[in-house]
């Protein structure tokens, strides 16, 4: 229950759930230059562990905020949002992400990792729907094969460095300050 005490946390959802969508964010479109955000609790106590009590939550189970990111393809800022909780029922742990083009559309669902759902070409586009693409091989990567790589010097494309933890550190913080402030934040 150390994820519901702001003290030992810092934050819920945001920081358990959002980052990772966050980090996928940067990586596939661009880097973060404002956000607004508003975060809460909604389900105020929930059952500590290993016993039948009650405990207070103080962290964050909901995060929604829109994003200003610069797109590496075009080097213009686009909009981006975000809904990240926990209180929604039927989806225990649920990470998915629609990326919109002028081109087409890309949607993911971590639940689903091996495919894509896509809309690209006229026939999609015609037929305003979405086909599915099998994930190539080269790109389903796990986590702790990389870790193990890592640690053995063998060198992965995709591993995410220091830098890349930082920056998504500083997003991060500017999301925990918008929510706090009910400000838009622009990052540095």
């Amino acid at each position: 229950e150390w994820r519901f005490i702001k003290e030992y946390a810092g934050t819920g959802v945001l920081g358990d759930l959002g980052v990772h969508l966050i980090d996928m964010m940067r990586l596939l479109v661009g880097d973060v230059k404002s956000v607004s955000a508003m975060a809460g609790i909604v389900v105020k106590k929930r059952l500590k562990l290993d016993s039948d009590e009650l405990g207070d939550v103080e962290t964050d189970d909901y995060c929604n905020f829109i994003a200003e990111v610069e797109d590496r393809t075009c080097g213009e800022c686009i909009p981006a949002s975000f809904a990240i909780t926990r209180c929604a029922v039927g989806h225990a742990n649920t990470i998915k992400f629609d990326i919109f083009g002028t081109d087409g559309t890309i949607s993911f669902d971590l639940n689903n990792p091996s495919i894509l759902k896509v809309c690209i070409g006229e026939v999609d586009k015609n037929g305003n729907g979405l086909h599915t693409v099998t994930v190539p091989d080269k790109f389903k990567i796990k986590q702790e094969q990389m870790f193990i790589d890592m640690v053995n010097g063998k060198n992965c494309e995709f591993l995410p460095t220091i830098e890349d933890g930082i920056e998504c550190q500083k997003i991060l913080d500017a999301i925990l300050e918008s929510s706090e402030t009910g400000r838009r934040i622009t990052l540095k």
